[in-house]
């Protein structure tokens, strides 16, 4: 999170006062979640839980976003089916930064042909920091551009204050196999979200190295896919009914409209908000 600046002007944008409160408010809070350069991790969880961490409503984020998306304040790549990176359109015009510092996933959202030029292998001597480049540091670990920016996703993502080892995560990193990298990146906002991570302001959080060896993220936390884990005698919050809600022509492909309905307790088929039964109301036993 950064400090940022909000000029007079934002408060009569045209465009913005054509969304929600929430929405409105949401376009502040990515100023400061955004780098220097105005790119961000687009992942619905993570903004969630950055942007708001003590607030109920989760289900009005994913909305906010789209809203914004809408009337272009931002875009949204996908350079990976598990990855996505957004944007905030004007945010060099409007954000001035003495010492900026470069965008670790700027890379990720520029088109392919950009993004996969050669780049050079650093020889086996200079790894070991032998030879003439023994200046090296012999724990320093270099990798390519695009693996560099998959780890800055990720850590990027992780809590600064448990980031200690940088050099130590990055070997843990570059023994991971490809899917248990994009497992433990796209499992992480559900683990920041999880409720015994969350106890006692993120004491229980594990260092990134541990999260990395233990292969913490290659699975979703207990209850993420498990409904039955639930709270007993505990009603799930209606959706808040908005006018901006996203229809199915907003979405690419029809997964992900499956994908935002379920999220959503939205009926796919109608996209109608379906109010969840109490669990003391007649007829619906009680596990």
């Amino acid at each position: 999170m950064r400090i940022r600046t909000i000029k007079p002007e934002f408060w009569a944008n045209v465009e913005l006062s054509s969304v929600s409160e929430t929405a409105c408010l949401l376009a502040i809070g990515l100023l400061n979640f955004a780098d220097d350069e105005g790119y961000f991790i687009y992942n619905e969880k993570l903004i969630n839980s950055t942007l708001f961490p003590i607030r109920e409503g989760y289900i009005t984020t994913p909305v906010a976003l789209q809203e914004l998306l809408n009337i272009e304040y931002i875009k949204m790549f996908t350079p990976k089916p598990s990855v996505k990176i957004g944007l905030v359109v004007n945010f060099k015009k409007h954000q001035v930064i003495n010492h900026p510092t470069p965008s670790k996933i700027k890379c990720l959202a520029l088109p392919e042909r950009y993004r996969n030029d050669p780049v050079a292998i650093p020889s086996r001597a200079r790894m070991e920091g032998k030879g003439r480049e023994g200046n090296v540091h012999p724990h320093h670990v270099e990798v390519d551009e695009a693996d560099e920016a998959e780890f800055q996703l990720f850590i990027s993502a992780y809590p600064s204050n448990k980031r200690r080892g940088l050099q130590e995560i990055k070997k843990a990193w570059a023994t991971m196999t490809a899917t248990e990298r994009q497992s433990s990146t796209k499992n992480l906002p559900a683990w920041l979200a999880f409720h015994e991570w969350k106890k006692e302001g993120g004491r229980f959080i594990p260092q990134a190295l541990a999260y990395l060896i233990d292969r913490i993220g290659n699975d979703p936390p207990p209850g993420e896919s498990n409904l039955s884990a639930a709270p007993k005698n505990t009603e799930r919050p209606k959706p808040i009914e908005n006018p901006f809600r996203p229809k199915r022509e907003h979405f690419a492909t029809q997964s992900e409209w499956e994908d935002y309905c379920r999220d959503a307790e939205i009926d796919p088929q109608t996209g109608i908000a379906i109010e969840a039964p109490s669990v003391n109301a007649p007829g619906v036993a009680e596990k």
